[in-house]
């Protein structure tokens, strides 16, 4: 079924002199509807139904800001290009502020009208074509490489690449690709589960192994703080990383931000690996080393987290950070404990370490 073409009206009091223009729009498979002034233009604006307006901005009449103001009224969702001789800023200010969606300055080739006709009609179209293109590649290149061997660093690329794809096709559900994402996720994560199978046990023999649960704190927060820089250590607990993704250009504006990865200890249960941050132990070295701590009956959250802060100093001792570094560690299970905090920030800022557990999965559940 062909694809309907999409209507531009034209509203300039100089559009004789346009004909080569309007032709080479109509040559690219736009429908130009022509007029020669504001008026004429915003009658038929309610009479039909257009996809894009260029209005040239010093018409005879009506103006072409009035005339903005009027379609706007019309349709706010309606996309204009102003067209003017004038370059003076204020005026472009005032188009902006006006929300034009675009703006070009006379005199102007067909190809600029072009260009900025495609950006604003066909971008989605145009975007999901190389979607499409690109993610067939990509699922090519990931199903050659599941099968051979691979090593930590080369998972979470592949880790990566899903969670991008999947935040991607989320915003252009009309593709008909979730399926295949899915289906690939379901293959990687069965290889996944053999490669852990096959390597975990030797992790946790060697010091030669990707960063575990027990070496976060060793490797990231002990060498600022021998560095005498303050640390602000936030966990986030049962956050997967396509959430962290989703709202991490939150935080572009105010962060310089540096990633890298770790593999959770096994079992992942909050319980054990959050322990294990704090400690910088296994739950097996947890329990001989510190029973009193660990050993405390009913195994719940309740129980076995009470004594992260205890855990974090002793690891800190054992790593012969200066005795005198003070620490603050803080709990958030809802809103109102993470409201408390914001409150109390600027009492906090000379801490030099101070660690703050959000509970994510007590967080959405207090918010149904």
């Amino acid at each position: 079924m062909p694809q309907t073409k999409k209507q531009i009206l034209w509203i300039d009091d100089e559009i004789d002199l346009l004909r080569s223009h309007i032709l080479f729009l109509k040559e690219r498979g736009y429908n130009i509807t022509p007029v020669p002034n504001a008026e004429d233009g915003i009658s038929l604006i309610r009479e039909k139904k257009f996809d894009l307006i260029l209005l040239d901005e010093m018409l005879h009449g009506m103006d072409g800001l009035t005339a903005l103001g009027e379609i706007k009224e019309i349709n706010p969702s309606l996309p204009v290009i102003m067209i003017t001789k004038s370059e003076g800023e204020s005026l472009m200010e005032e188009a902006i502020g006006s929300k034009i969606d675009d703006y070009l300055t006379k005199p102007v080739n067909p190809s600029q009208i072009l260009l900025t006709c495609k950006k604003l009609l066909d971008s989605n179209k145009i975007e999901s074509e190389k979607i499409s293109r690109d993610y067939t590649q990509e699922f090519n290149s990931i199903t050659s490489k599941l099968y051979g061997p691979l090593d930590a660093n080369e998972w979470i690329d592949i880790y990566l690449k899903l969670i991008d794809w999947e935040l991607e096709l989320d915003s252009h559900p009309g593709l008909g690709l979730r399926q295949t994402l899915l289906d690939q996720k379901g293959d990687c994560n069965a290889e996944f589960a053999k490669f852990i199978e096959n390597n975990y046990p030797n992790w946790l023999e060697s010091n030669n192994r990707p960063h575990l649960s027990m070496d976060l704190i060793s490797e990231h927060v002990v060498p600022l703080l021998d560095d005498g820089k303050k640390v602000v250590l936030i966990i986030l607990d049962n956050l997967r990383v396509d959430q962290w993704m989703s709202f991490e250009p939150i935080l572009y504006p105010y962060f310089q931000i540096n990633k890298s990865y770790y593999f959770s200890i096994l079992p992942t249960a909050t319980p054990y690996s959050r322990n294990a941050i704090f400690s910088g132990l296994t739950p097996l070295e947890m329990n001989e080393q510190h029973p009193d701590l660990w050993d405390n009956g009913e195994a719940n959250e309740t129980s076995l987290n009470r004594f992260e802060h205890k855990f974090l100093e002793l690891q800190l001792k054992r790593k012969g950070v200066r005795e005198n570094q003070t620490t603050k560690y803080i709990k958030i299970l809802d809103s109102k404990e993470a409201k408390s905090l914001y409150k109390n920030i600027v009492s906090l800022a000379n801490t030099p370490l101070l660690a703050v557990v959000f509970n994510f999965i007590d967080f959405l559940a207090h918010s149904r």
